[in-house]
């Protein structure tokens, strides 16, 4: 994506990313929370396997944001954002993660998730003004935990990288 800019999906089957459509509204951010995960731990924290019914759900989320996002659907982006592969396993590593969540919701957000294998957090929402709102909010609650954070605020770019006028 950021080579490309929007969202990109690449399909595992395929050498060719992708590009989704993005909503004219759609803001998001990024807020690390100043502590560490080791990406060995996130992955040890996963199951083996997973049950097919956490399979469905995981393929409906997706597919069902995937045409939220060509449709400009904010509710059906919102439903479905939550991950049911790893982040029932991963939050468990990032304190205040749950409550983190809740309290984008409350401001309006969209939703998030897990950035990677953390501990960054993202949040989706419509409008920079929410998008902010919920910043300040997950911030306050990663300080409650007794973290500072960094956020990083923006519109979801179309435009991928590019190299810069002298």
């Amino acid at each position: 994506p950021s080579l490309l800019g929007g969202i990109v999906l690449l399909p595992p089957l395929s050498d060719s990313p992708v590009s989704i459509p993005v909503p004219d509204q759609l803001w998001c951010a990024v807020v690390h929370p100043h502590m560490e995960i080791k990406t060995e731990d996130s992955r040890t924290i996963l199951p083996n396997e997973i049950s097919m019914d956490t399979t469905v759900a995981a393929m409906g989320q997706l597919g069902g944001l995937k045409s939220g996002l060509y449709e400009s659907d904010y509710d059906r982006i919102s439903q479905s954002l939550f991950d049911p592969l790893v982040t029932p396993y991963r939050s468990q590593l990032i304190p205040g993660f749950q409550k983190a969540m809740k309290s984008i919701r409350e401001c309006g957000a969209l939703g998030g998730g897990i950035s990677g294998s953390g501990p960054s957090v993202f949040v989706l929402g419509k409008g920079k003004d929410v998008i902010q709102r919920a910043v300040e909010r997950m911030n306050e609650v990663f300080l409650e935990e007794g973290m500072a954070s960094e956020s990083y605020v923006s519109p979801i770019a179309s435009r991928g990288a590019y190299v810069l006028p002298q």
